[in-house]
């Protein structure tokens, strides 16, 4: 099931059988830097402003302002 606006994935190491969770302690987090394509203007969120920053870190020479 794939979600177009969907920015994030927690994934857990699961077994294929049984489904059990092998250690719930440890998650990975992907995120789709891809699927960010906000301009400066409409950063509503801290998570918004995170994403900015990383998918267009080659281009900043600073943080650009925003919610705090």
């Amino acid at each position: 099931m794939e979600e177009p606006d969907r920015l994030w994935c927690d994934v857990k190491l699961t077994d294929v059988d049984t489904c059990w969770v092998f250690y719930d302690k440890l998650t990975f987090i992907y995120l789709e830097i891809s699927k960010c394509n906000k301009s400066v203007g409409p950063l509503e969120s801290r998570f918004d402003k995170l994403m900015y920053v990383i998918r267009n870190l080659n281009k900043l020479d600073r943080i650009p302002s925003g919610p705090s």
